[in-house]
């Protein structure tokens, strides 16, 4: 009895102390314009001191690098692909270059009116210039499912339709897994399977 006493008194006592110790967070107000409906957040991998973000639908077709601060660093630039409704990003390393990745979902429907959704995919750069400009981004179409099957049962969710796999190689099956998403509107972050074949 009294060593269940004596370890719940230290359990308490610690994490007294770790609520009591630890820092508060810390505000800083975003300094840019060009940032007026920021719709995403990621963290960098490349540059992991820099948070990315961008706008929601219709801004330009630009992500944006700030610092832990709320400055602007840097604008990267995507000229090949619109800002239709941009929700959300996430950054992730490819399982098979090994090169850390940026990913943005241009998945907004709040009117359910759009036959697909995209999201591109292009790898994070070093940011040494106030404007990047990424001319090698890689789209990948999803089906809206929702428009199909689910709408009926109100749970839109995204999918890639599968391909026709002509042999069974690892290497095929991979990158299959690899281009595949699953997503539920707005709610999932955008990230590549955690498991790979």
């Amino acid at each position: 009895m009294f060593r269940n006493v004596f370890a719940f008194s230290l359990i308490v006592a610690l994490a007294c102390s770790v609520f009591l110790m630890a820092r508060p967070p810390q505000e800083h107000i975003l300094n840019t314009p060009l940032l007026d409906e920021a719709s995403g957040l990621a963290r960098g991998l490349k540059n992991p001191h820099l948070l990315y973000s961008h706008n929601d639908s219709g801004g330009k077709n630009s992500v944006y690098a700030i610092d832990s601060k709320g400055n602007l660093i840097a604008e990267i630039h995507l000229p090949t692909v619109k800002n239709r409704d941009w929700e959300e990003m996430a950054t992730c390393i490819d399982p098979i270059s090994k090169k850390p990745m940026i990913y943005v979902g241009d998945i907004g429907d709040n009117k359910a009116k759009y036959k697909n959704y995209r999201i591109h995919i292009f790898e994070e750069p070093l940011i040494e210039d106030s404007l990047v400009v990424m001319q090698d981004v890689r789209t990948i179409k999803l089906l809206n499912t929702s428009m199909m099957t689910a709408r009926a049962m109100r749970k839109p969710s995204l999918c890639i339709p599968p391909p026709a796999i002509s042999t069974s190689s690892a290497k095929e099956r991979s990158k299959w897994a690899y281009t595949t998403c699953l997503i539920r509107k707005k709610a999932a972050k955008l990230s590549p399977p955690r498991s790979w074949e």
